[in-house]
């Protein structure tokens, strides 16, 4: 539904990526969609992972709420936005009037200016329903054996629609490789699936463990909900999602000394 011209069917436009934005359409004479774009300068975002809001503040303000949240874990001091005190969340699709930000929850938020003043006027939140790491993949019967645990991912399973997702570009099924990492999101109470894909690792030794963040080299690091515990001291390869948490470890406990990790 297009506010102020109509519904229509999005024939393929992908009119479905475009909710809350403001666009430019084009409606043949039969009353069909037959193109939609974004206009230019009303429309911006911002998305940030629920773990770049700890320990940061908000302030109401007069028509809009001030927040804060770090650009990066390594940032000693937090960057602030603005989001409408009118803002509508979106949390997996389903429509809500508040949401509180778990940062132990994997996901993240998608904020939305539709106007180009600079305040944030709708938030699409999606928390990540389900995580695995790749151990075995079955091509014909679509499933997927982790680490721990398994799914199975069907892109012909008429009861649901699911997307593939690689370094921000639609991807196929066969993408999927050996110790990736698939982080699912059930979005429309489970109608609608996206598998993030990462095939980023980090090689190393953890040398602090401060405030539930990873120093691994000089890189800072969160872990994801379902990877077990990480300790200083560990030492080995950590697989990262697509948010660049820790999701899986393998790698021992060590004290000193020269060590050797065989990979493959």
């Amino acid at each position: 539904t297009i506010a102020g011209i109509g519904t229509f069917a999005a024939n393929g436009t992908g009119a479905e990526n475009y909710f809350g934005y403001s666009v430019i359409v084009y409606i043949n004479d039969d009353d069909e969609l037959v193109a939609i774009a974004p206009k230019n300068n009303e429309n911006d975002t911002l998305e940030i992972t629920f773990d770049k809001f700890e320990k940061c503040e908000t302030t109401n303000k007069k028509n809009y709420v001030l927040f804060e949240y770090y650009e990066d874990l390594n940032d000693e001091e937090p960057t602030t936005a603005k989001y409408s005190d009118e803002l509508v969340y979106y949390v997996n699709g389903v429509e809500k009037n508040s949401y509180t930000i778990d940062i132990d929850k994997d996901g993240f938020i998608r904020y939305l200016d539709n106007d180009g003043d600079n305040i944030y006027d709708f938030a699409f939140v999606e928390e990540v329903t389900d995580e695995y790491v790749v151990k075995a993949i079955n091509e014909k019967s679509y499933k997927i054996t982790g680490k721990k645990g398994s799914v199975t991912l069907d892109p012909e399973d008429e009861d649901q629609y699911i997307t593939f997702i690689k370094n921000g570009e639609v991807v196929d099924f066969e993408t999927i490789a050996e110790d990736d990492v698939l982080s699912i999101v059930e979005l429309y109470k489970g109608n609608v699936k996206k598998v993030y894909i990462s095939s980023e690792t980090v090689m190393g030794r953890v040398t602090s463990t401060t405030n539930n963040k990873y120093k691994i080299g000089n890189n800072k690091y969160h872990k994801s909900k379902n990877c077990s515990e990480i300790a200083k001291g560990d030492e080995g390869i950590f697989y990262l999602n697509y948010n660049g948490k820790i999701a899986y470890k393998e790698a021992q406990k060590v004290s000193g000394g020269n060590y050797a990790f065989v990979l493959d």
